[in-house]
């Protein structure tokens, strides 16, 4: 294949995929050497840039150029790709059970590296188990109305909410999805309290992907109960509830190092009855296998997240998969109204349209309207470092609200007042570098405010979890007096009491400033007002759903600084990860 030196000279590809590439061909008995190699470096590529596969059709559709810095025209057409696959008996089949390196699809044009073959069929084997009208004993409407006092303003029937309780409590595998402020840890909570109330000695697992997700899953299970929200619960499962710990999933299934055998698993499966993942988008393709393969025959499976938010760092798109399959359209829950946020109303119909991906929103009327709460802007027009402080300055005081001053921040009183700061301004930058950047906007708002890192009342983001302070990547803490504090879940026995943990700063695991944060750290937090910067400069990380996952921090006043056409490259960016999932040629 005389173009394959294209290929090799051609950025698309890492070394690391031609070595494997180059291996396959090595092993194989028939078959051209280069179409091999060629072969192998798409489907290793493929899950490098997250996929959970190579889809043929999509590879063959790619933008045709001969820049190194793009992507080639495909030699073949993806029936011809199939065609060589099914003649390389020694590396590739259609039947996974060969455990040969590559399984191939023929309905579906897909390519497998096989153990992501085998994810696959673990999840959709799991589920498919407990799809049949094989239903919990059900829980009456009316017991589901009188559970949580939020539900006590609608009608069963009405309510988003209380459906999707009623759905989860009836189904052994269920779906909640919905964005930020529609609801979802509400349900959750009444879910719960009436699952201990139907079945006190129920085994329940909670767990999620981060450290930090699975932390706001306790405090917000624990608010729920120390707000005395869930109004038929018994004082001993109140206890029991709040006694409940979240794990990350690795935790959970006692994941070692990476290529080690988890401690539970197919084998040796959890005692569980009823596992309850959180923040389910950001869980990979392989971390849910190994969480279903743990997971034992009778029990049941509740997901909950946002569908429309970022995926997982790591291959596969499992929620977005799941929620959009009809096979599962009986087991999943949508919620869609946003209480967080309802006074925004520019904010929420903003969010509908991205989230609905059938059209740009109004990207005219937001540049030109003045929305007292939903503005856009362009870049400021002067980013050296004087200038660039000076128009942060006047939009962070215009941005702080209710009895939240620029003059307060400077001069504050105590670490309680600064931890209110901190969740009540936020920037948050889709990149790093750059002077639109995470580092250079934490420079500057320090510069601003007088908090250098370690001065009373700076802010400061955990980057890796510790097990010895139990701190997770994603906390936020607070210096103090040469020390830095941090939230602790409430006690719902004594809420006043034990609100902090304190540490010194050599306890402290990898950490910085935290004035500004990337919108991928961001996931799973949320901030009254929210000011979100994109680059100068088009870049691949800008996406629909980066956009979406950046506005939905926001409770209450969001502004963005972006040029009007990065901001419609990026909506019109939509992320599509390649896979398989439960799929059939039909849908």
């Amino acid at each position: 294949m005389n173009s394959l030196q294209h290929f090799r000279n051609n950025r698309e590809f890492h070394p690391i995929d031609w070595e494997f590439g180059d291996l396959l061909a090595r092993h194989a008995s028939a078959g051209d050497p280069e179409e091999i190699a060629l072969l192998g470096a798409m489907a290793i590529a493929a899950v490098r840039q997250e996929h959970s596969c190579l889809d043929l059709a999509a590879w063959s559709q790619r933008p045709q150029s001969s820049d190194s810095d793009s992507p080639l025209p495909s030699p073949f057409t993806p029936q011809e790709w199939l065609e060589r696959l099914a003649s390389l008996p020694d590396i590739a089949s259609a039947d996974p059970s060969q455990r040969m390196p590559l399984v191939f699809d023929p309905a579906l044009k897909l390519v497998y590296l096989h153990k992501y073959r085998q994810y696959e069929q673990i999840i959709a084997d799991f589920i498919r188990q407990r799809l049949p009208h094989h239903t919990v004993p059900a829980i009456s409407p009316e017991a589901i109305h009188a559970a949580n006092s939020y539900f006590s303003a609608q009608p069963f029937a009405e309510d988003h909410q209380q459906l999707a309780a009623a759905l989860a409590l009836e189904r052994h595998f269920a779906i909640i999805t919905g964005g930020p402020g529609t609801g979802k840890t509400t349900v959750l909570a009444t879910i719960l309290a009436l699952e201990l109330e139907r079945q006190p000695d129920l085994r329940i697992a909670l767990a999620a992907p981060t450290g930090k997700a699975a932390a706001r899953m306790t405090a917000a299970i624990a608010e729920e109960i120390h707000a005395g929200r869930l109004l038929t619960i018994s004082d001993a499962n109140a206890k029991k509830l709040a006694a409940l710990p979240a794990k990350t999933i690795h935790a959970l299934i006692g994941a070692a190092a990476p290529g080690q055998k988890p401690r539970f698993h197919r084998e040796n499966q959890l005692a569980c009855d009823l596992a309850v993942i959180d923040e389910a988008s950001m869980a990979s393709l392989p971390i849910m296998a190994r969480l279903l393969d743990a997971l034992p025959p009778t029990c049941r499976l509740l997901l909950l997240g946002d569908k429309d938010q970022l995926t997982s760092v790591e291959a596969g798109s499992v929620l977005a998969d799941l929620c959009a399959n009809p096979e599962l359209e009986n087991h999943v829950a949508r919620l869609i109204h946003n209480y967080r946020s309802a006074e925004n109303t520019a904010l929420c119909d903003f969010v509908k349209t991205i989230a609905a991906q059938e059209s740009l929103p109004d990207l005219e009327g937001l540049y030109s309207k003045r929305h007292p709460l939903f503005q856009a802007q362009p870049l400021p027009r002067d980013s050296r470092r004087e200038a660039l402080q000076q128009t942060l300055a006047a939009t962070l005081e215009d941005m702080l609200t209710d009895g939240f001053s620029l003059s307060e921040w400077q001069n504050l009183p105590s670490y309680e007042r600064a931890f209110a700061y901190s969740e009540h301004f936020k920037i948050l930058a889709a990149l790093r570098d750059g002077p639109f950047g995470v580092v250079n906007l934490n420079r500057l708002m320090a510069e601003i405010l007088n908090l250098p890192l370690y001065a009373n009342g700076a802010p400061v983001l955990v980057l890796a979890n510790d097990y010895v302070t139990d701190l997770r990547n994603g906390d936020v803490g607070i210096c103090w007096d040469n020390q830095v504090y941090f939230a602790r879940p409430p006690d719902p026995e004594a809420p006043d009491q034990n609100r902090y943990a304190a540490f010194s700063r050599i306890q402290l695991p990898p950490h910085e400033l935290v004035f500004a944060m990337t919108i991928h750290k961001a996931q799973g937090s949320g901030f009254d007002n929210v000011l979100m910067t994109l680059p100068e400069n088009d870049n691949p990380v800008l996406s629909r759903e980066l956009v979406y996952t950046g506005i939905t921090r926001t409770k209450r006043q969001f502004r963005l600084w972006a040029p009007k056409h990065i901001l419609q490259n990026a909506l019109q960016r939509p992320t599509r990860r390649w896979s398989g999932l439960m799929k059939t040629p039909s849908t």
